[in-house]
């Protein structure tokens, strides 16, 4: 996939101005089992809230959680890359993404489609490519939507040379501080002085979810000190996030967990990654190693087992996948002994 012209085209999409299409109709929860329908149209939908301007009305403001579904068209490209993406086929999706991209005309859905374009980007491990399309929605009030699918490094893997090369752009950058973010966070591994200093900037001199999350991001630097007043602060952190951007900061906390120790709690707080956020799936794939290893301290073999063949079956592109084969295979070798 050339990535120069689709985010160049992505871009003018996402500003353009297109007319709106045909009424859409929000079902609510409402009480007692209950639901009410309303019809108008969604001007724009993320985890908080909803935005519909009634057909015969003012426009509402809709919290989320009571929003059911939102029954509404979408072209025949877009229902056929969901069916790309649900069947793991993400290349596929992302061609044609970027062709129901060109055809959508909502502006909410649009920025839903990008979402969808960085998720399967991230699914197939092209992470530059994936930075690159979140930074473009960031440029516009990023939702909590918007953050929950940043691509950003919590494990630690060094990165690529061609990754290192943009995270340090992006790390530079001034004007807009979720790619700051997104930079430092990749370059915590290899630079980590420098990315420090510039996450402690943001924590302290920016709000919102750049601030809680670079804040996290540190965490990554006291994982094998943090003592339990400290991980009890975390948890205290993570308990404020949006629930959509937790996964990480937990797997920060059920690493120190087990560093501390405390085994059971921290083979809990690793599986929320793959159980609660599986869209996650390179993080989801190193909880589950990290959660395996702790199942052997607790002498449990065959979860741990188990748990390595799921990330060799699953994700065997995945850097993860290299360290539970290393481990399941010691286990084979000290099982025979």
């Amino acid at each position: 996939m050339n990535r120069s012209t689709p985010i160049l085209s992505i871009l003018m999409v996402l500003v353009g101005s297109l007319p709106a299409p045909a009424e859409d109709t929000v079902v609510l929860r409402s009480g007692n089992g209950r639901q009410t329908r309303l019809r108008g149209r969604v001007v724009d939908y993320d985890q908080q809230q909803l935005r519909l301007q009634l057909s015969n009305g003012p426009e509402q403001v809709i919290p989320a959680e009571r929003v059911l579904r939102v029954e509404t068209p979408y072209t025949a490209e877009q229902i056929q890359a969901d069916q790309a993406r649900d069947k793991a086929q993400h290349d596929a999706a992302l061609v044609l993404y970027q062709k129901a991209l060109a055809l959508e005309r909502r502006r909410w859905a649009r920025r839903a489609i990008v979402r969808e374009m960085i998720w399967c980007h991230r699914a197939s491990g092209q992470v530059e490519q994936a930075g690159e399309l979140f930074l473009l929605l960031a440029r516009d009030r990023p939702s909590a939507s918007d953050f929950a699918c940043m691509p950003l490094a919590w494990s630690g893997w060094p990165p690529s040379a061609s990754l290192e090369r943009a995270a340090r752009g992006w790390m530079a950058r001034a004007d807009l501080p979720a790619a700051a973010l997104l930079g430092a966070s990749h370059l915590l591994s290899t630079e980590p002085a420098a990315a420090a200093a510039r996450l402690k900037r943001l924590a302290i001199n920016v709000d919102g979810p750049v601030a809680q999350l670079a804040a996290a991001q540190l965490w990554r630097t006291e994982a094998l000190t943090a003592d339990a007043p400290r991980t009890a602060a975390w948890r205290r952190a993570i308990d404020r996030m949006p629930e959509p951007l937790r996964a990480g900061p937990y797997f920060v906390l059920g690493r120190a967990l087990a560093r501390q120790g405390q085994l059971d709690e921290a083979a809990l707080v690793l599986l929320r990654a793959p159980i609660l956020y599986p869209r996650q799936v390179p993080l989801s794939a190193d909880a589950l190693v990290e959660a395996a290893r702790v199942l052997e301290k607790r002498k449990r073999p065959r979860q741990a087992a188990r748990l390595y063949r799921e990330v060799i079956r699953d994700h065997p592109s995945l850097p993860a996948a290299s360290e539970a084969r290393a481990q399941w295979e010691a286990m084979t070798r000290e099982q025979i002994k």
